[in-house]
């Protein structure tokens, strides 16, 4: 039985996303297509021996966590699965070290929760198939069945309806980050429900693209309902105009936001707009991530 494991927790990015009606339960129902990329958070997770009382520990590089360590969805995500396994006796360690951004509309909390429950059932030889480890993690938070998943995935419901896409095709993706600016995921559906949405859109456009496996057509169908929120004179809307006069094939911001993700032929160009937006932006470029990749590092 191994006792340590380091696991990449890859960033998510929404390529659709629309937001239909408010449920009983406070949430919204969604309909969302997502795809996980190369910009990744590292997880080391070890497996200590028991030592008479349980134990859940949590480190990271500098000031990265926003929320004291048991409020970490690393930790709720290890509490979830040890009450889920039935491990009435268990001590774990994890060392955090961020690489996405937080409050970003990336999901990097959401990966680190997923990363947790997939190590921990390899640690722990639990034999969790991926659809108890999705029933487990929607009571976490609402991307991470997506985060377990992986890939490209239609997301559906609050986020606990998670079927396959074609994979997405070979591009470059260049995320930038407005400088300084952060919003919550409740403040940005607070705003959407403050804004007459109109017709739904339907993602049957860019699901026939993904079928196609055909970049410029899934470019021509990427849509982000949140974008209705943004302001013609905000960061994220001069980012956008940026990318698009700089080479990209479309930009959207990804899922609340305030992250612009740009779609590129290649890696100079991503670069070179890169270098644009540089002032406005942390940025970083980054290519699909899939399914079957080597999220494991040694």
């Amino acid at each position: 039985m191994r006792s340590e494991l380091t696991i990449l927790a890859p960033a998510k990015i929404n390529i659709f996303l629309e937001i239909l009606d408010k449920r009983g339960d406070g949430y919204h129902n969604l309909d969302s297509v997502m795809q996980t990329v190369s910009l990744c958070d590292v997880l080391r997770v070890r497996r200590g021996q028991y030592a008479g009382q349980n134990s859940i520990s949590l480190s990271t590089n500098g000031n990265a966590l926003d929320v004291a360590p048991e409020k970490n969805l690393v930790y709720l995500a290890a509490k979830a699965f040890f009450d889920h396994a039935g491990i009435d006796k268990y001590n774990v360690s994890f060392t955090l070290t961020k690489r996405i951004p937080l409050q970003a509309g990336l999901g990097g909390g959401s990966s680190d929760a997923a990363a947790t429950l997939i190590a921990l059932d390899e640690l722990y030889e639990t034999g969790m198939t991926v659809g108890k480890l999705c029933e487990i993690a929607i009571g976490i938070g609402s991307d991470v069945p997506f985060c377990v998943r992986r890939g490209t995935c239609r997301v559906q419901g609050k986020g606990e309806f998670v079927s396959d896409v074609t994979p997405f095709p070979d591009c470059v993706f260049l995320i930038a980050l407005p400088q300084g600016e952060k919003i919550s995921t409740a403040q940005a559906y607070s705003l959407a429900d403050e804004i007459n949405m109109g017709d739904r859109v339907s993602p049957d456009g860019i699901l026939s693209a993904m079928n196609e496996c055909d970049i410029g057509l899934i470019c021509e169908n990427v849509y982000n309902r949140f974008e209705a929120t943004v302001t013609s004179d905000s960061a994220v809307t001069k980012i956008k105009e940026m990318m698009m006069g700089n080479g990209a094939f479309a930009s959207i911001m990804s899922g609340s936001g305030p992250s612009v993700v740009g779609f590129f032929a290649d890696v100079p160009t991503a670069k070179c707009a890169a270098d644009a937006v540089a002032g406005l932006a942390d940025v970083y470029v980054c290519s699909p991530m899939r399914r079957d990749a080597n999220y494991y590092r040694d």
